[in-house]
Formats: structure tokens, sequence, C-alpha cells
């Protein structure tokens, strides 16, 4: 028997309804060519190193799998068809590679997400840069919507109890008077 795993790349939109019949094809393919699974393995959803199909995230699946050497041929071709025909609008990219009889059974699985060390963490990182999120806690907020509708969207003209200036615009006055403040008489001469 030769050992097989599937690497599986699933859009993060997929039902558990796909990933059920996802499961269910490859148990069915598997045991078609007289093989076994070993283990569907849910990594869970993780960000990707580049955009793949303008997903700029994905869940990974790896299915590992049991198959006999002269019937290994017939499976690869059915799963190239499976992909491409049943499953290509929630798998994005998949790979299958053999594994070495000699190989251990163990990976480090990469940890999703969702887990707790990436999640949340956003008033955190502030907190320990010294920057502050542009929004203050208040009760009662009432804003007003300018009517201009730009390419942008509205414009905010007044929150209550609510910081408006965004960060950037904090950052561009910041710097006009950080400029302003270190102009020369040199320089603006030199510029009239």
């Amino acid at each position: 028997m030769a050992r097989y795993e599937t690497l599986v790349l699933v859009r993060t939109e997929a039902t558990p309804d796909e990933l059920a019949f996802l499961e269910k094809s490859f148990q069915d393919l598997v045991a078609k060519a007289k093989g076994t699974i070993t283990s569907f393995d849910k990594w869970g959803k993780h960000r990707l190193a580049y955009t793949v199909q303008k997903q700029d995230f994905g869940i990974y699946i790896l299915v590992r799998y049991e198959v006999d050497l002269s019937a290994s041929d017939a499976l690869m071709q059915d799963l190239k068809m499976f992909f491409r025909v049943k499953v290509s609008d929630f798998v994005m990219r998949h790979v299958n590679i053999r594994i070495a009889d000699d190989a251990t059974s163990n990976y480090l699985k990469p940890e999703p997400v969702e887990s707790g060390r990436l999640v949340g963490q956003a008033d955190a990182f502030l907190k320990e840069n010294k920057m502050r999120s542009g929004f203050k806690q208040a009760r009662g907020i009432s804003i007003g919507i300018e009517g201009d509708q730009s390419a942008h969207g509205p414009r905010l003209a007044s929150v209550e109890g609510i910081e408006t200036m965004g960060a950037a615009e904090r950052a561009s006055e910041e710097w006009s008077a950080i400029e302003s403040a270190t102009e020369s008489p040199v320089n603006s001469q030199a510029q009239a």
C-alpha cells in the first residue's frame, strides 16, 4: 500500500454541507480504489501568503489515505476530475503528494486565525504601541451625515461623544505642524 496525502484549500465561505460533500466524496473515491482514509483533518481558517482567486484567507484540509500502488494512477486521475468538475466552486487549490514509506505519520499542524492568539488583539496592540483608537467610549451617540455622497461615501458631519478625526487626518495635521515649525527662512526664500 502506498501512502498519500492531499492538502485542499477551500474558500472561507464554504458551507458545512459542502465540506461534508467533500469528505464523503473523498471517502467514496478512495474506497473505489480499494484504499482507506487514515485522517481527514480540518486545519481551519488561515491567512494566505498571497491572494488566491481574490481571497486572502482560506480553510485548509489535510486528507491522508492509503491506496494499493496498482490503483494509485486511476485514483489520481479521478481526484483530478473531481477537483476540476465537482468542487471547483469552493475548492481553490489542492495538491496530492505521495508520502515516503519510512516517513512518520506525525506532522506539525499550523494554528488557525480563529485561535485566541490572533483574535481580539487589536486593543492590546494599540495599548502596547501607545496608540489611540480614534473612538472614545460614549453613551447616547448620535451621528450626523452630510449630503454629498462622493465615491468615498458619506462624510461624517458631527458625532457627539466620539472623536471624529481619523488617524490619517491627525497624522496629516501633525506632519503639517512639524513642517511649518521646521521650515527655515532660507528654505522659504529658495522656494519663492
